[in-house]
């Protein structure tokens, strides 16, 4: 695995992201109708639900910090300052960027203001690759730590606290850190068994995701097409999400790196 290879890709679509949804005008008005897509899941009571995305986020921070501290106790000292340092890289830096990156004022697009990228989908995602590398867990957990992420991402897009680029772009984000975090603690890796089937559902995810944001772009100047582009945006960054959180866990589920 050519780690400052995955960093850079990582990086350009991060990049190429930002520049195309929150630089452009179609960009902005596609990530924008994003809040008006799936109102069947947007009722009070879905809204209660997604409520708890800050306590699902907070809950993964939390068994991470535990996996850590587990690692280090079973003297496996690499794993866990590893895991230590992608969570507090993350905070600082989805924070950041946050406050940092500007969002010009192309047209009337929901919130005036940069939300790009989620800082809970991203910690979320830090969380879950810090909990692989400190426990190595089992197949169906960590299909289930990923179900998490995918739950803060989806309920951060329909409860309209982050609009579609923005959870994508935290998975993204997480992608570049996991990368160099590893890539400069790592004195080797030592391939394990590759799962190719789920790494190419992931690839295929992906896919699919880029294939439905180039019908919306297409859709997006045509009259009376709004919903439809809405609908494939919101559906195109939840695949997004899920397509990067299984394929930057099961990378790192792959490869075992010793620190010290």
């Amino acid at each position: 695995m050519n780690r400052a290879a995955a960093a850079g890709g990582y990086t350009v679509a991060f990049v190429a992201l930002f520049l195309l949804a929150v630089w452009t005008p179609t960009g902005q008005l596609l990530d924008a109708s994003s809040f008006s897509a799936l109102p069947l899941l947007r009722s009070e009571g879905w809204m209660r639900l997604y409520g708890s995305r800050g306590l699902v986020a907070i809950g993964l921070l939390l068994f991470a910090g535990l996996a850590v501290g587990w690692a280090m106790l079973a003297g496996r000292i690499g794993d866990g300052l590893r895991g230590a340092l992608l969570l507090v890289v993350t905070v600082q830096v989805s924070s950041w960027l946050d406050s940092a990156l500007v969002r010009p004022d192309l047209g009337d697009f929901a919130y005036p203001y940069n939300t790009f990228p989620s800082g809970h989908a991203a910690i979320s995602l830090a969380a879950v690759v810090t909990i692989v590398w400190a426990l190595r867990p089992s197949r169906s957990m960590e299909w289930l730590l990923v179900a998490s992420v995918l739950f803060v991402g989806a309920a951060s897009l329909l409860s309209f606290a982050h609009r579609a680029s923005d959870i994508v772009g935290a998975a993204l984000l997480t992608g570049v850190l996991v990368s160099v975090v590893a890539l400069m603690s790592s004195r080797y890796v030592r391939k394990v068994a590759a799962d190719s089937r789920s790494l190419r559902v992931a690839r295929n995810l992906l896919a699919l995701a880029l294939g439905l944001l180039v019908v919306a772009f297409v859709l997006a100047d045509s009259s009376g097409a709004e919903t439809v582009a809405a609908a494939l945006v919101a559906f195109a960054s939840l695949l997004g999400l899920a397509g990067s959180a299984i394929l930057i866990v099961r990378q790192e589920r792959r490869a075992q790196i010793s620190v010290l």
